[in-house]
């Protein structure tokens, strides 16, 4: 599977390391290899959740990621909108 990044993380990460330079070093020519060092560690949109029973006689649902509470299981949180998979998964 392809590892998926928003673009304005992309932009942010060049931004970043374009301000870095400019203000630490003085202005320089970028090297592409730090620009890609720098889009490399952005993290993958492709995160996902898991539901979480909530157990002790409260019904419904917890999302590991955000908290986030639903009634029933659904495919994405509708607190964070991350995707949730199976806990079989």
């Amino acid at each position: 599977m392809d590892d998926l990044i928003r673009r304005q993380d992309a932009i942010d990460a060049v931004e970043k390391l374009h301000k870095m330079i400019n203000e630490d070093m003085g202005y320089m020519t970028v090297h592409k290899d730090d620009v890609i060092k720098y889009i490399n560690a952005v993290p993958s949109a492709e995160k996902t959740g898991k539901w979480i029973e909530r157990g002790d006689y409260k019904l419904g649902y917890k999302c590991d990621q955000c908290g986030g509470f639903s009634l029933w299981t659904t495919p994405f949180c509708p607190n964070c909108g991350i995707r949730m998979v199976s806990n079989n998964d």
